[in-house]
């Protein structure tokens, strides 16, 4: 889902529904900066082993340093937070970004449901070549 998209004067519309364009954000021109939200919710009974969410990036953008955003516990009781692009001791990064090139990815581990579904999120943006 496209959770806003800022355009190069510094509008900010969204969230939007890109299946069905523009539906909801505006300002898709070059130099606007899309932020994207991914979700993955667990139901059920039991637990989901090593889930991860994966996104490529965009083509005809470019990846936006230092912008992935994640929870980090499950269940997902605490805001986003910020994560570095590297893989390194956080739970997401975006390997190979670069212009529309590479893949972000975050690793929520295990997570066991009791109960209420469980949803964890990430965010990230990109810029409009």
């Amino acid at each position: 889902m496209v959770l806003n998209v800022t355009n190069p004067m510094g509008v900010t519309s969204g969230p939007c529904n890109v299946a069905i364009p523009p539906a909801g954000c505006t300002a898709f021109v070059p130099g606007s900066v899309i932020e994207y939200q991914v979700t993955v919710t667990v139901s059920g009974t039991g637990t989901a082993q090593a889930v991860t969410i994966s996104d490529n990036v965009p083509a005809n953008t470019t990846w936006v340093a230092g912008s992935i955003r994640a929870t980090t516990t499950t269940p997902a009781v605490t805001p986003l937070s910020a994560k570095t692009d590297v893989a390194d001791g956080d739970n997401a990064s975006c390997v190979g970004c670069g212009n529309a090139a590479g893949t972000m990815i975050a690793n929520f581990g295990d997570i066991t449901v009791a109960g209420a579904p469980i949803a964890n999120t990430v965010t990230y943006k990109v810029t409009i070549n």
